[in-house]
């Protein structure tokens, strides 16, 4: 359940802060067009894990899952060129399915029964505060920290800014980049935790129909 919080309070982040990123350079119907292929990437996978059961090895799904969002999300920040942002958000959409089945069967799958709507209740709630955190960080740190570093004569314009540019909206770029690299030691740390792995021990794990799950967009 920490795993999933952090995973949504990053993702609070990218909601928050896409469209004033890509705002600083193009226009409202490019937006909408990102937006609309990111999601269908979440469409494509959500169809492929319905047609394709995976009967086992979710926690391998789960890591592979976050380091394809985390690699992803740093992605969306690295360029300025909207056919490779674009890509990104394919791919980072594409892969949180992944994240939420496998999530979503870990749990599920080690909870009785009889007291799976009194706990998934709780769990519904307590995934969703990295939502609730991120929107009411979001905003400060753009404007107040990560901007004012990457502006022309900001303290990383010639550093960091000769990576991935200057001016507006690149300190939000910069927040994905550091964001996505914070995501991918989270999978790091999964992948190492025994106790993860032994969910998978439970009897007759299967897939669930659903992949809203845990964390959603």
């Amino acid at each position: 359940m920490v795993i999933i919080s952090l995973v949504t309070f990053y993702l609070g982040f990218l909601e928050t802060l896409i469209g004033p990123m890509l705002l600083s350079f193009t226009d409202a119907k490019t937006l909408g067009t990102f937006q609309s292929v990111s999601a269908i990437g979440m469409l494509i996978s959500s169809l492929c894990i319905g047609i394709f059961t995976i009967t086992k090895r979710y926690a391998s799904v789960l890591v592979m899952g976050l380091i394809l969002c985390g690699l992803s999300f740093s992605l969306l920040g690295i360029s300025t060129n909207i056919y490779f942002i674009i890509f990104a958000g394919f791919l980072f959409l594409s892969s949180l399915p992944f994240v939420n089945m496998s999530a979503d069967v870990l749990v599920r799958n080690n909870i009785a029964n009889e007291k799976q709507g009194r706990v998934w209740g709780i769990i519904g709630i307590l995934s969703q505060l990295g939502f609730i955190i991120a929107y009411s960080l979001a905003g400060f740190l753009a404007d107040h920290v990560f901007n004012p570093l990457l502006m022309e004569g900001g303290a990383l314009a010639s550093s960091v800014g000769q990576i991935i540019g200057t001016g507006p909206g690149r300190g939000i770029a910069f927040l994905f980049i550091i964001a996505g690299l914070f995501v991918i030691l989270i999978a790091i740390i999964t992948s190492r935790l025994k106790m993860i792995k032994s969910l998978e021990q439970s009897p007759d794990i299967t897939a669930p129909s659903d992949v809203g799950g845990l964390a959603h967009d």
